[in-house]
C-alpha cells in the first residue's frame, strides 16, 4: 500500500488493512506504520512531486511536472464546459456567480455547456438552465469533458480530469493553494480565494463559510476569463489550421488542379 498524503491517518489505514508493503512520508511519529518511509519533498511543491517520489521508489520514473506530455482531446470541442460541483462544499464558487458568469459568456456568442452534482441540478433548472448535465460516473464526464473547448470550475476532480484530457481549465481556489494543486495542463489558469490566516485549511473552515472563495466576485473572475478564453479558443484556431495543412500534401498533384483559388494558398495564409 502507499499513500502520497503526508498524513498519518493513511499510515495507521495501511497498517490495519494488513498491507505487507507500505510507503508513504512519515508525520507525527506514523514512521511506525511504515516498512519503507520517504524523503517528503519540498513543502512548496507543486503535490505531483509527492507521486514522483513514490514512482521512484516503485522504480517508475515520472517526468516532471513541466515536462508532463497530456494527451491530445480525441474529439475537437467547441464548447465552454463550466462545472459548478465539487466533493466539499468549502470549494464551491456561489452557484449564482457561475450562472453570472455564463450569462456573459453567452453574450459574447460563446456556446456554453453547464454541468454540476447532482445536489446542484434543481437549483441550476429554477434559474433556467433547462440543459444543464448532471454526470454520474468518470465515463459520462468523460464524455462531457469530450466536448469541451476550454473547462472553468472549482479546484475539483473534474478540473484535473479535462486537463489531463488535453483540455485548458480555469480554476477557482478558496481554502487551497494553487501552487500545491493547480491542474497540469500547461495552459491551465487561476484565480487565487482571498487571504485568510488559516489557509491552506483543506477540506475544513474555521468560519461558518469560506470568505476566501464567497468574496471572490464574479467581475473578478469576468475580468480574467474573458481573456483566458479569448485566447484558448485562439489557439485552438490555430491548431485547427496547423493539423488541416499537415493533412494537405505541400504541392498540388499535376494531375489536379485547385478547385478554387483558395485551396492552394489556404495553408500559408489561414483565414
Amino acid at each position: 500500500g502507499l499513500s502520497a498524503r503526508w498524513d498519518p491517518r493513511d499510515h495507521f489505514l495501511l497498517a490495519l488493512a494488513g498491507a505487507k508493503e507500505r510507503l508513504g512520508f512519515p508525520r507525527m511519529a506514523s514512521k511506525m506504520f511504515l516498512t519503507q518511509p520517504l524523503q517528503r519533498p519540498d513543502p512548496a511543491a507543486h503535490r505531483f512531486e509527492y507521486w514522483r517520489v513514490l514512482g521512484q521508489a516503485l522504480g517508475i520514473e515520472l517526468p516532471p511536472r513541466q515536462e508532463i506530455l497530456l494527451s491530445t482531446p480525441v474529439v475537437d470541442g467547441r464548447e465552454i464546459l463550466i462545472h459548478s460541483g465539487a466533493k466539499q462544499s468549502v470549494r464551491v464558487w456561489p452557484l449564482e456567480h457561475y450562472r453570472q458568469l455564463t450569462a456573459r459568456l453567452r453574450q459574447k456568442n460563446y456556446p456554453v455547456q453547464v454541468a454540476c452534482d447532482p445536489d446542484q441540478r434543481d437549483w441550476w433548472l429554477n434559474a433556467g438552465e433547462n440543459n444543464v448535465r448532471v454526470p454520474q460516473t468518470i465515463i459520462e464526464l468523460l464524455a462531457t469533458v469530450d466536448r469541451a473547448a476550454v473547462f472553468i470550475g472549482n479546484d475539483s476532480g473534474p478540473g484535473h480530469l479535462a486537463a489531463l484530457a488535453g483540455v485548458p481549465t480555469f480554476t477557482l481556489f478558496g481554502p487551497q493553494l494553487p501552487e500545491w494543486f493547480a491542474p497540469l495542463h500547461r495552459d491551465a489558469e487561476w484565480i487565487e480565494g482571498k487571504p485568510c490566516p488559516y489557509k491552506p485549511c483543506s477540506d475544513y473552515c474555521f468560519f461558518s463559510s469560506p470568505h476566501c472563495l464567497q468574496t471572490i466576485t464574479e467581475p473578478e473572475v469576468w475580468l480574467r476569463v474573458e481573456t483566458f478564453v479569448a485566447r484558448a479558443f485562439s489557439t485552438r484556431s490555430a491548431s485547427r489550421a496547423a493539423r488541416r495543412c499537415r493533412r494537405r500534401p505541400s504541392a498540388p498533384s499535376p494531375a489536379r488542379r485547385p478547385r478554387d483559388r483558395w485551396s492552394a494558398s489556404r495553408c500559408t495564409s489561414p483565414r
